[in-house]
């Protein structure tokens, strides 16, 4: 994955190089509009091409989940980079605060209204999140997870009305229904389903009924 992040960022910077060169040497305008002009036009077009590569290595994914094999860990591994670079990109511009939805679901994401994320993403195109819910800081939505050298992948759902407390780890396959709060810290373990009420703890346990 390092040989794709460096390859990816030496495109991204080599277009912003191009977007100053065009603004400053076709359009004739100064410096100090060339260098904001072309930041800003920089940005969207890197975002739309890093979307555009992880929409290409989707479709040779087709979605897929349980255990990768041969060349869909290729795929999966330029697609979770470009998303990975994309969302460090954004959160420069939306720090600590929530990101649009739009940027979400250009990489597969579904998420409902009035939904908000402040944690950590990992495979976009396998999660979904209700409406009215909240991601904590720090929480991480992990949808694959690494054991014995093998790359396994499987969908998190996340319903209306939760809270996902700061710091929780959500591993891949869990489902949240709606009306659950789990509190900060905790761990949801693969394949786990949480039912309405409040869970907290490492690994999570119920301690109330909604």
């Amino acid at each position: 994955m390092l040989i794709i992040q460096v390859v990816l960022t030496f495109i991204l910077l080599a277009m912003f190089g191009i977007f100053v060169q065009i603004f400053f040497q076709f359009f004739s305008l100064d410096i100090w509009i060339v260098i904001p002009t072309s930041t800003l036009v920089w940005f969207f077009t890197a975002i739309f091409f890093l979307a555009f590569v992880h929409r290409i290595c989707r479709f040779f994914l087709r979605d897929k989940t349980g255990v990768l094999e041969g060349s869909e860990v290729f795929w999966w591994a330029i697609a979770a980079t470009t998303f990975d670079i994309a969302i460090n990109l954004i959160r420069i511009v939306f720090f600590h605060s929530t990101i649009p939805h739009f940027f979400f679901r250009l990489f597969g994401m579904k998420i409902g209204k009035n939904s908000t994320v402040l944690g950590r993403i990992f495979d976009p195109e396998l999660i979904e999140i209700g409406n009215n819910t909240l991601v904590g800081t720090f929480a991480i939505l992990g949808a694959h997870v690494i054991q014995n050298g093998k790359i396994y992948r499987e969908r998190i759902r996340i319903g209306d009305n939760c809270t996902i407390g700061g710091q929780v780890f959500i591993y891949p396959g869990v489902i949240i229904e709606d009306n659950c709060l789990i509190g900060g810290n905790s761990v949801v373990p693969k394949g786990k389903r949480l039912d309405a009420g409040i869970w907290v703890g490492i690994p999570v346990k119920k301690i109330k009924d909604a």
